[in-house]
């Protein structure tokens, strides 16, 4: 039985910076990844005048053009770009998926950020996995399931990565590709971006290139997370 992996990102695109844990885990037939999208990204271009709708049309279009290529398809919640505020039904429409097809981990937006679609992004997906593990009183001791944090360089505050995913000079190339399918957002300059930010992960992590992740949960001596997993290959 497939494990269920869940990226929870606030916008069409925010995949980006854990696009390729993405496109690795989806090729890996131990699990089964889901995409969701708190909003349509409606307001994204705004400074040109787009109207909203239309927006939401462009953006949900080339989301489903960048996850098709890793045989995904994503899904949306009813939230709205520039408004998002972790409302009860978002929660709860993620609660519901969460409770068909249980994740096993969650990637999702770090929360403290200066986009604060960002910042509701991450609350949705605790609340989610609050509502579905049944707590009650809001302490969150004995959730099993991994949550893990990406964020964005030019917006995150205070971010410190607990484990990196290596990409070697092929990986990152397949992921450029993609990242620059998000042409109404300037895909190909945010490819280059993410390319320099992945060259400065991987310096770190001591290889070609990675990507960053802060764990929501300390790690236990003997207990194996899903990047050991990945490592191991068992």
């Amino acid at each position: 039985m497939k494990e269920h992996i869940y990226f929870v990102n606030a916008h069409p695109d925010d995949l980006i910076s854990c696009m390729g844990l993405c496109m690795h885990l989806s090729a890996d037939e131990r699990f089964a990844v889901h995409v969701v999208d708190v909003t349509h990204g409606e307001r994204g271009l705004n400074s040109k005048h787009v109207p909203m709708a239309e927006c939401a049309a462009i953006r949900e279009k080339e989301e489903e053009a960048v996850c098709a290529a890793m045989g995904l398809k994503p899904v949306w919640l009813h939230e709205i770009d520039g408004e998002a505020c972790a409302s009860k039904q978002a929660c709860q429409e993620l609660t519901d998926m969460f409770i068909a097809e249980p994740p096993r981990a969650i990637f999702t937006q770090w929360p403290i950020d200066r986009h604060v679609d960002h910042v509701v992004c991450g609350t949705i997906a605790l609340n989610a996995l609050r509502f579905f593990s049944g707590v009650i009183c809001g302490q969150m001791t004995k959730v099993a399931t991994e949550v893990y944090f990406y964020a964005y360089a030019s917006n995150s505050i205070g971010f410190v990565p607990t484990h990196y995913f290596p990409m070697d000079e092929a990986a990152m190339n397949k992921k450029f590709a993609l990242v620059s399918k998000y042409e109404c957002q300037n895909g190909p300059g945010m490819a280059r971006q993410d390319r320099i930010e992945s060259l400065c992960h991987g310096l770190k992590a001591r290889t070609p290139y990675a990507e960053a992740y802060e764990s929501f949960q300390p790690h236990l001596p003997g207990s194996k997370c899903i990047f050991d997993q990945l490592r191991t290959g068992k």
